[in-house]
């Protein structure tokens, strides 16, 4: 790393200063004995220096973005039934390479310097995974999307990616933005269609919210605690109404909770145009069934703009209007094909979208 690079400085100025105050401070016997005392035994002076440590740091964290791998557990393809292997990941300490180059800089130390690369080691090991019961599949669902939208299918790809293999012990909660991160441009994800204010616009990230979905349906039929949910404005075409989980990073999060005495893993994966989330871990004594009631319509209503530029009782249709609904999702929990128990998941509402048509005045 080059010096200047950081604003690397030595405060030589500050250091001639203190040289050149010595024996003139103090009254005359005082700067005699100072005087003395520097020509017998000498004077250290500490040459202090000053350096950027925001600069420091940011390239840093760009050396981190080549150097950081994540680590990944081993799980069991659930086509193939082989198991794959896990992977250790690496992450660069970034505070203790910090003080490793400060040190090695003021000792004016020209030698190369060895990065903190810290190992993370898998949580789950190709032996672990029969021990822990995460062989066996609790629930899985599934979802389908056009793959001739690139950047929607890419979307897909990554945040199902950054999912696959999860592992929650008991009481362990689960939040879709802290796992897949932010969506940006530099994270990876892509420009594509999404959900804002009840209108479908392009920004980046669109399609996370097909994972957030798929994966709540299938926390759904695995009967684990949902702690935050919250449906999509507009229906959308790959879940039923009442079935989404909408997410939008730092803002709206999907939340759930392993509140089972034994550890469950997440995996994900999308082949074709079809995305697949199930979940692993010890086999049930009972089935879960999820069901949706009839969607009851909310008729949109019709608004009327004036337009002083449209002449004899010309008309203009400047957003066609769409119903809304209301929708309950329940859940039953069967075991020898008796009903114990059925609860209220959700009552969802989805919002009309007013028809606007633009009017003469007269």
């Amino acid at each position: 790393m080059d010096p200047g690079s950081i604003k690397l400085k030595f405060k030589i100025e500050e250091a001639v200063n203190k040289a050149f105050a010595i024996g003139r401070k103090g009254n005359l016997v005082q700067r005699s004995i100072e005087v003395w005392q520097t020509d017998k035994y000498g004077e250290e002076i500490d040459l202090r220096m000053s350096y950027s440590d925001k600069i420091l740091e940011e390239e840093l964290m760009a050396i981190g973005k080549e150097i950081n791998s994540s680590m990944k557990n081993a799980y069991m393809d659930l086509e193939t039934k082989q198991v794959i292997k896990a992977k250790h990941g690496r992450k660069l300490n970034i505070e203790k390479s910090k003080m490793k180059i400060v040190k090695r800089l003021s000792n004016l130390e020209d030698l190369p310097i060895r990065l903190v690369i810290e190992e993370i080691k898998p949580e789950v090991n190709e032996e672990d995974l029969k021990e822990l019961g995460l062989t066996n599949q609790i629930s899985t669902y599934l979802t389908e999307f056009n793959t001739t939208k690139k950047g929607r299918v890419e979307n897909i790809k990554l945040a199902s990616q950054k999912i696959n293999g999860t592992l929650l012990k008991p009481g362990e909660s689960f939040s879709f933005n802290d796992r897949v991160g932010p969506r940006t441009l530099t994270t990876g994800f892509k420009e594509a269609i999404e959900i804002v204010n009840q209108e479908f616009v392009t920004g980046i990230g669109g399609g996370v919210c097909q994972v957030s979905s798929t994966l709540y349906n299938a926390v759904l039929l695995g009967d684990f605690k949902v702690l935050v949910r919250q449906n999509h404005s507009r229906p959308v075409s790959y879940v039923p109404l009442g079935r989404g989980a909408t997410v939008y990073y730092d803002y709206l999060d999907f939340e759930f909770k392993n509140n089972t005495s034994a550890p469950i893993m997440i995996l994900s994966k999308v082949k074709g145009n079809r995305l697949r989330m199930s979940i692993m871990g010890q086999e049930r004594d009972y089935q879960v069934e999820i069901f949706t009631s009839e969607p009851e319509v909310i008729e949109y209503e019709e608004v009327k703009k004036v337009d002083p530029s449209l002449q004899n009782d010309e008309q203009k249709l400047v957003r066609r209007g769409k119903n809304g609904y209301r929708v309950t999702v329940k859940k039953r929990i069967i075991s020898n094909n008796q009903v114990l128990k059925e609860v209220i998941v959700s009552e969802d509402r989805y919002q009309p979208v007013d028809q606007i048509i633009k009017v003469t005045g007269k």
